[in-house]
């Protein structure tokens, strides 16, 4: 696994990206939006066990604004190293499911192995991008799949609840979600698609896992995925 031409294609992807949605987004829209999430491979990542991909719902506060034209790809991937795995976020729930999932495959591991994405690329004045702006601007979740088609994880978890599956649907059209023997299909159900691996999965944010019970918590729906690996 080549991780220097990883993240050059990821990054030629990017540059591309940004160059469209500068062009294309409203300035009252791009005003308002932060800067994209994009991704970085670390050297790390070609040893793990396995290789885990984590989709988050979409950042909260994340840096500038989409609009400053002084950030390249470059700077933007840069801050996704800069935040380090969430390494003052490590008591948030989505951190915890994170660091959990990923040590139970890779034990031992650098946490530096691990990649993160999101399936909204910003957050909306430090929120939730309202749906009638991610549903007309829907270029990010091709992204996604081309990040997962270039990095090729052996696990990729979505933490983006059942009600976001249209979204997960935009960007891998006709996912199929199968149940999960012993869980509830909005806590854990596993996608099937041609452009993802065969473990593939989509829980709840670990937010709201935090505070169900066993089975449906963030303990449990971990001991699920391992169970379920095939």
């Amino acid at each position: 696994m080549n991780i220097p031409k990883i993240n050059s294609s990821l990054l030629k992807n990017y540059e591309a990206y940004l160059n469209h949605i500068r062009s294309n987004y409203p300035k009252e829209i791009s005003s308002e939006l932060s800067l994209p999430l994009f991704i970085h491979v670390n050297e790390e990542y070609r040893s793990l066990n396995k290789k885990i991909v984590v989709v988050g719902q979409e950042t909260q506060t994340w840096y500038g604004k989409l609009d400053d034209q002084s950030f390249t790809a470059k700077n933007i991937i840069y801050k996704y190293e800069e935040f380090n795995f969430g390494g003052n976020r490590k008591y948030s729930p989505f951190w915890k499911f994170a660091h959990q999932l990923y040590g139970e495959f890779n034990t031992g591991k650098s946490i530096k192995g691990l990649l993160y994405t999101n399936l909204s690329r910003f957050d909306y004045k430090g929120k939730k991008v309202p749906s009638k702006i991610s549903e007309k601007y829907t270029d990010g979740y091709g992204l996604l799949k081309k990040e997962i088609e270039i990095t090729q994880p052996e696990i990729v978890v979505f933490t983006t609840c059942w009600n976001r599956d249209k979204y997960i649907k935009l960007g891998f059209p006709d996912a199929d979600f199968r149940e999960v023997s012993k869980f509830k299909p909005k806590f854990l159900a596993r996608i099937l698609h041609d452009d993802l691996p065969h473990n593939t999965f989509r829980t709840y944010h670990p937010k709201y896992l935090n505070y169900q019970n066993e089975p449906h918590n963030i303990k449990g729906i971990i001991t699920g995925i391992l169970n379920n690996i095939e």
